[in-house]
């Protein structure tokens, strides 16, 4: 995983699997360290043709939980925003 931080705004995560099969992936997410309000955080992926659909991912008390399908991944806009924006 790799993090792009605009420290109080938003994080963009990216998110990549080189296992052979899919995977359910769980991280822990330090909302404070990045400047995020625990309540309302969450995670959007926008839809990107050929790359991701549109999904959303809660985050509570800091954790996420993801499937990732083999050889996959995804591109997270982390934000106290429920629709991602900035």
């Amino acid at each position: 995983m790799t993090s792009y931080v605009r420290h109080g705004n938003a994080t963009l995560l990216a998110v990549a699997s080189w296992a052979t099969v899919n995977l359910t992936v769980s991280m822990h997410v330090d909302l404070s360290a990045l400047g995020i309000g625990v309540s309302g955080a969450s995670a959007l992926a926008p839809a990107m043709d050929g790359v991701q659909p549109h999904a959303t991912f809660p985050v509570v008390g800091g954790k996420m939980t993801m499937p990732v399908e083999a050889n996959g991944g995804w591109l997270l806009v982390l934000s106290a925003n429920t629709d991602g924006s900035q």
